[in-house]
């Protein structure tokens, strides 16, 4: 090999070498290139403090919106749960607890009776509810609550053993037995013992609000609290009123001509719900705060 075909092979060499090291360095730029951002100009975006502050800005708007809609529901969860407790609090017949010193809402009217008895019961307080159970029978039915306050609608309760509401139970039915007409307590009596919480929503050993709940009686009679004769009660103006000889003849007439008048109540109506159970001190037991229907 003479010297110009060295020189060549030299210059050729070289050649490739300087061109393999230009393709790997475009390649880097190129791979470079692909994993950085750029504007459309072709030059590379850097971040700078407008697009952070923009892009903070916009989170902020996002953590703020979430939150808008978040309280938002949370008000809407909130006001209709105290609307659902503002109705349960009106309809006191549904309540299967009630809280100690709480001021009940509806006043005494023709379906209600408070009453703050001390147990146990005196021949006068007996004579009252027969009065009540009597007048609720002759109208449209209706519920004694025994533990609150008529001046006040403020529950207090009674403090009664499991003997002691076991008593009640049998002594309560035991007010109609003189009733004329004749009826049965298992149709038209029901006696439930409501338990008191205090404020903390703690059950309060022994401590009950009884419900007397009576029905509507018979439409085409006139019910007396006595056989001896006639001494009959009409619920008027949430107080049970007592009727002279002219009243009751003048009722009976107006319901044997309307076959029982129109102010017929649906038994249903006093299918009160199941009360929480009681707590009994002595032994921490539950017992039913409900007799049989």
């Amino acid at each position: 090999m003479n010297g110009v075909q060295k020189k060549n092979l030299s210059d050729l060499t070289s050649e490739m070498e300087n061109a393999e090291k230009t393709k790997k360095a475009e390649e880097q730029v190129d791979q470079k290139n692909s994993t950085e951002p750029t504007s459309e100009h072709g030059k590379m975006n850097t971040p700078n403090k407008e697009d952070h502050h923009k892009r903070d800005k916009q989170s902020q708007e996002e953590i703020k919106a979430n939150q808008e809609s978040e309280n938002h529901k949370n008000s809407e969860e909130t006001k209709f749960d105290e609307q659902s407790s503002e109705v349960s609090k009106q309809d006191i017949h549904k309540r299967t607890y009630f809280i100690q010193n709480e001021i009940l809402i509806p006043d005494e009217n023709e379906s209600i009776e408070y009453k703050r008895y001390n147990y146990p019961f005196s021949e006068d307080l007996e004579f009252t509810l027969k009065r009540t159970i009597c007048s609720f029978l002759n109208k449209k039915g209706g519920r004694i609550y025994i533990g609150v306050q008529d001046r006040d609608k403020k529950v207090v309760g009674l403090k009664l053993t499991s003997k002691d509401r076991d008593t009640i139970r049998n002594d309560v039915p035991k007010l109609i037995n003189e009733f004329y007409p004749k009826i049965s307590h298992e149709e038209l009596l029901r006696v439930d013992f409501v338990p008191v919480r205090d404020e903390n929503n703690k059950p309060i050993p022994r401590l009950v609000v009884v419900k007397i709940i009576v029905k509507q009686g018979d439409r085409d009679k006139l019910y007396s609290v006595t056989t001896r004769f006639l001494q009959c009660f009409m619920r008027m103006d949430g107080s049970s009123k007592p009727l002279d000889a002219e009243e009751t003849t003048s009722i009976l007439k107006k319901r044997w001509s309307q076959a029982g008048g129109e102010d017929r109540v649906n038994p249903k109506e006093f299918n009160d719900p199941r009360p929480k159970q009681v707590i009994d001190e002595s032994s921490e037991k539950s017992f039913p705060g409900r007799a049989k229907w």
